[in-house]
């Protein structure tokens, strides 16, 4: 069973593999995913600390994948989420 945090890393990694090369505010991914902004930095941050996404700050920075999604299984995503 994969929970709805699980399943919002998810979502966000699909949103942020559909715009290859470009960071993407943490509030601008929770909008079109439906997912609290607050709640959804702090996924992404533990996503970051995983080495899935990068986080840049300033302006400009946000979060984009750290790897191609080719190479990005459903587990390197729900594992450090669930454990």
């Amino acid at each position: 069973m994969i929970s709805k945090t699980a399943k919002h890393g998810i979502n966000a990694l699909v949103y942020l593999a559909e715009r290859p090369g470009e960071f993407q505010g943490a509030s601008n991914i929770a909008d079109s995913i439906d997912a609290p902004q607050n709640y959804l930095g702090k996924l992404l941050q533990l996503l970051a600390l995983s080495g899935l996404v990068y986080s840049q700050k300033g302006k400009g920075g946000g979060f984009q994948l750290a790897r191609n999604p080719e190479n990005i299984s459903l587990f390197d995503i729900v594992e450090p989420i669930d454990h």
